[in-house]
């Protein structure tokens, strides 16, 4: 996709807001996949020129898109529930990419849950096809 755009526009790019609601683990799987197309996508000649994570600090009730005060926080980078901000292994992860450094971390080894073949909790029946 960020070969795709750059494609389209002809301008520099740059993949903001990466973020994927659930635990860490799920997290640092998805900022690996993003950083690994915008790596390749570079390798190929692309003019991509960053990424950000999104939310830094975290994000309260976005789990019902900010409609509601219903006291669902989810951490980012940090962690603020306790005043202060507390680096998650996400923050290390950032830490790594942005050093330069191949990211470590064990939740690496197992492909996000939109890669498994478990994601997909109702499978298709033969003869339920809705554009017949």
């Amino acid at each position: 996709m960020v070969t795709e755009a750059w494609q389209r526009y002809g301008i520099p790019v740059a993949v903001t807001e990466v973020h994927l609601g659930g635990d860490v683990r799920e997290q640092i799987r998805w900022a690996a996949e993003a950083w690994a197309e915008i790596s390749a996508a570079r390798e190929a000649g692309v003019d991509c020129r960053a990424m950000t994570m999104w939310a830094l600090l975290g994000s309260f009730f976005w789990n019902a898109l900010v409609t509601c005060e219903n006291g669902h926080y989810e951490a980012g980078a940090f962690d603020v529930t306790s005043g202060q901000p507390t680096p998650t292994a996400l923050a290390e992860f950032i830490q790594q990419l942005a050093s330069g450094s191949v990211p470590q971390h064990p939740a690496l080894a197992t492909q996000g849950w939109w890669r498994r073949d478990d994601r997909i909790h109702f499978p298709h029946v033969q003869g339920t096809d809705l554009a017949a």
